[in-house]
């Protein structure tokens, strides 16, 4: 959760009366106050305390930074003003986004909290290992973000450069900026009994502070213009029409939009001379029998391509994937690259999540920032095996292994992230890239006379091209979701031994055994084949049997 906020004030004429022994109305004893400041410190701006808070406006922003609600407290008293602030504020631990908020904002607010004895534990607290608050990372470490961002602080170098105001920031970026109502008019307004024209002027001031906070963003390559675009969009769908600042907002982002067509429509037209119109395919994991047949696919297609394994690029750090793809005009990423050591996974947790689960995740979040199509690879193992049927892209997962958890993670994470994906899972792929059962089973009948393969573990072997030729079908067709392709029949590990075995024509004893025969540290479900149907569907072509992927892996058909 993302606050924006601004809290506007008046001076406390009664604590000046109390504190300066000044008498007159209000409005006079604040003056006389600013002019014995002026006289004593050459400005006219009083210590903290003396600053009452009558109005405090909040825009919420989801996940993704974009607009979801504004809204303000103005009640006349101050104390529920704050007490509604800072309860929601204990209650929700936002990341909170500021102008001059370290400085001036938040030290008011929590003073100004003391002289009606209220809480802000959150505000104070630097261990919550839940939020991951500690002494490093909570609302008052000034140099980590997490919980605080100030954009005065951050674009003055925490206070080496002087002068920046919001007023100009918002001016030189394309937002309106202070517009009809400025601070200094903040007095009058109330005592004028206007605490709607107040409400008003502090939520143009969030907003400006939202939109520069996009512009850093952009700055920083945490969005890309096209999202900041995109957001600014759902910015105007929201704007409040009523209030006074509506058309100077909806005519600057207008404006801004246009610019930003223009910026893009000419990228766009310099990457196709540059490119000639053709799709470039960034392959993560080429080097394993997946990928491997993909490069001969991409290459039987005149397909463009760059080949990476982990050597060239380590997709579990964002920061390299997104400097990778600088310039490259990259239109697919399919990820081939995973952790498949179903037994060590349960004892190498961290390591399996992070090829399995965040990686996945990285390669989404930058298809989505260069407007690319994602495709990764999910398995069987998501199911528990318990529901004795093919299983169909909307059963429910329910892994018993932490491969298979790490799995199904990575799938929400990346469907969570971004729409133009497709989370393909498959099943017992075998190819001619690394080790799979299939060469396990030649290597050990090449000194065994004797073998016992698992009957009670039931699923589809897949062959590596199949999986590569159908999912290029499908991702052709545009269709983003989750879909499941496994070569057509079923089979046991015993049956799909056998059927090898036989093939290249061993003579040894083959045995039938359990699962519980092995010493494995990782959990099998028994029956886990999947439905292939949709895909078929959808490219109007059936998959191959299984038994045909054998006979084209060992050369024989």
């Amino acid at each position: 959760m993302i606050w924006i906020f601004d809290i506007e004030t008046i001076l406390d004429a009664e604590l000046i009366r109390k504190t300066m022994n000044l008498e007159g109305t209000d409005v006079e004893v604040m003056n006389l106050a600013k002019d014995i400041y002026q006289g004593k410190k050459g400005n006219r701006f009083l210590p903290l305390p003396y600053h009452k808070i009558v109005n405090i406006s909040i825009l919420g922003l989801d996940k993704d930074k974009n607009f979801l609600k504004l809204s303000s407290i103005n009640d006349e008293d101050e104390k529920e003003i704050i007490e509604k602030f800072l309860d929601a504020l204990n209650k929700n631990n936002p990341q909170v986004i500021t102008f001059n908020g370290r400085s001036f904002d938040l030290p008011v607010l929590m003073i100004r909290a003391m002289k009606y004895s209220l809480s802000c534990n959150t505000y104070f607290e630097n261990e919550n290992s839940k939020i991951g608050k500690n002494r490093w990372s909570n609302y008052r470490a000034r140099y980590n973000e997490k919980f605080h961002l100030d954009l005065m602080d951050s674009l003055s170098e925490f206070g080496a450069v002087r002068g920046l105001s919001l007023d100009l920031l918002s001016s030189m970026i394309g937002a309106p900026g202070k517009y009809e109502v400025n601070g200094s008019q903040v007095i009058d307004l109330y005592y004028n009994g206007e605490l709607e024209k107040i409400k008003e002027y502090c939520e143009s001031d969030v907003l400006n502070t939202y939109w520069l906070y996009l512009k850093y963003e952009v700055l920083r390559g945490n969005i890309t213009r096209e999202e900041f675009g995109k957001k600014l969009e759902i910015l105007k769908e929201n704007l409040i029409k009523n209030r006074y600042y509506f058309e100077i907002f909806e005519e600057n982002i207008n404006k801004e939009l246009d610019n930003l067509n223009g910026v893009e429509k000419g990228i766009e037209e310099e990457n196709k001379k540059e490119n000639k119109g053709e799709k470039m395919i960034l392959l993560t994991g080429a080097n394993g029998q997946l990928g491997t047949d993909f490069k001969k696919l991409f290459d039987e297609k005149q397909l463009k391509y760059i080949a990476t394994d982990y050597k060239e690029l380590d997709i579990t750090n964002i920061d390299n994937v997104r400097e990778f793809v600088k310039n490259k005009n990259i239109k697919y990423i399919i990820n081939c690259a995973a952790y498949n050591n179903v037994d060590k996974a349960e004892e190498e947790r961290d390591k399996v999540y992070a090829l399995n689960c965040d990686a996945p995740k990285n390669l989404a979040i930058i298809a989505k920032e260069i407007d690319a199509i994602f495709v990764t690879y999910s398995t069987d193992f998501v199911f528990d095996g318990e529901k004795g049927e093919a299983y169909v892209e909307k059963d429910k997962v329910s892994p018993v292994s932490v491969y298979g958890q790490s799995k199904a993670d990575g799938e929400k994470k990346v469907l969570e992230a971004y729409e133009k994906v497709f989370v393909i899972r498959t099943s017992w792929v075998f190819g001619t890239g690394n080790s799979n059962f299939n060469t396990q089973v030649i290597n050990w009948s090449k000194s065994r006379t004797e073998l016992s393969i698992v009957d009670d573990q039931i699923s589809v072997p897949t062959y590596s091209w199949d999986l590569a030729e159908f999912s290029w079908k499908l991702i052709e067709t545009n269709e983003f979701g989750l879909y499941h392709i496994s070569n057509d029949g079923i089979a046991s590990k015993y049956d799909q031994a056998k059927y090898l075995l036989d093939k290249i024509g061993w003579k040894g004893e083959l045995k039938k055994a359990k699962t519980s025969d092995f010493n494995l540290a990782a959990k099998r479900a028994k029956f886990s084949k999947l439905s292939s149907e949709k895909v078929e569907k959808l490219v109007g072509e059936k998959l191959p049997n299984w038994k045909s992927g054998i006979d084209r892996y060992l050369g024989m058909a």
